[in-house]
């Protein structure tokens, strides 16, 4: 780490592209794995500067990619146009090789083959196939970030949490992605983000939140010194569509019945413009 900071020119990373880093869920590697991406200026400069590092690493080599793999659960592998960094996200503890201890708690995927896979990525399985993504890098911004919401989904354990199982449904989060950016401009940090949802889920959304903030609120604010404020507004009867698609407007309506209440009783007390303010803060509050 020190020769890359004391020189990074001299690492055969080109230091020009953009970095990507990222992470999987894969429960054959505990949580997952992650890793990064670089774009190589000297493949052999990068091998060499590898070397200087840990002079004892094994490289070894297949067709036109090379890899470093340590401990079994990190590896660097790299071919004459990238490097990829992939480690396995979990508290296992290390082992060697040649090491056959029968421990479940050993990673059960192979973090090598999963870096030689990522080498060979179809197009259709890479991020770059998805517009999204692709719309999210032409932007101009120093870090962006992209999520692909559906697989985090499809990866939380429900069977545990029935309450959970009824509330996100597979259509909630089908083709749901999230980007954002972030700039650092004459002294702030600037953060813009996006949800991307599928046609469904946008019409719900469409009639919940078309609806302008009322700015009059922020009159009733009685402070100058405000740290910070968040005004809402949506549509009150855009909420029985909620309410629809959770498959809950039944027991909803249920429940107010026992007080001579329906939905529509409390969806009709409200505007729906809301708005939270804090202020005056001191040290020690």
């Amino acid at each position: 780490m020190r020769a890359l900071l004391v020189n990074p020119a001299q690492t055969g990373i080109d230091l020009s592209s953009h970095p990507y880093f990222f992470f999987k869920q894969d429960k054959r590697f505990g949580s997952g794995f992650g890793g990064g991406v670089v774009s190589l200026e000297d493949a052999q400069e990068f091998e060499t500067f590898l070397h200087k590092i840990d002079p004892g690493v094994s490289v070894k080599k297949e067709n036109d990619i090379s890899w470093i793999t340590y401990k079994n659960n990190f590896v660097i592998g790299w071919d004459k146009n990238i490097a990829i960094f992939l480690g396995a996200m979990n508290n296992y503890r290390h082992y060697e090789d040649d090491d056959t201890t029968n421990d479940n708690n050993l990673p059960q995927g192979n973090i090598t083959d999963e870096m030689k896979a990522l080498f060979h990525l179809s197009k259709s399985d890479a991020a770059a196939s998805l517009s999204p993504f692709t719309d999210l890098q032409k932007k101009d911004a120093d870090i962006t970030v992209w999520t692909n919401m559906e697989q985090v989904y499809k990866n939380i354990s429900l069977a545990d949490n029935p309450m959970m199982a009824m509330l996100i449904k597979p259509e909630w989060y089908e083709n749901y992605y999230i980007s954002a950016t972030t700039d650092f401009e004459d002294g702030k940090i600037v953060t813009d983000i996006s949800a991307h949802v599928n046609d469904k889920v946008a019409a719900i959304g469409k009639n919940l939140f078309d609806k302008s903030i009322n700015t009059s609120l922020i009159k009733n604010i009685p402070s100058d010194s405000l740290a910070g404020v968040m005004a809402v507004a949506f549509k009150p009867e855009g909420l029985k569509d909620v309410l629809t698609m959770m498959g809950v407007d039944g027991l909803a309506n249920a429940a107010l019945s026992q007080q001579g209440l329906t939905t529509d009783d409390i969806l009709k007390a409200f505007k729906g413009d809301m708005l939270l303010s804090a202020s005056d803060l001191k040290a020690g509050d």
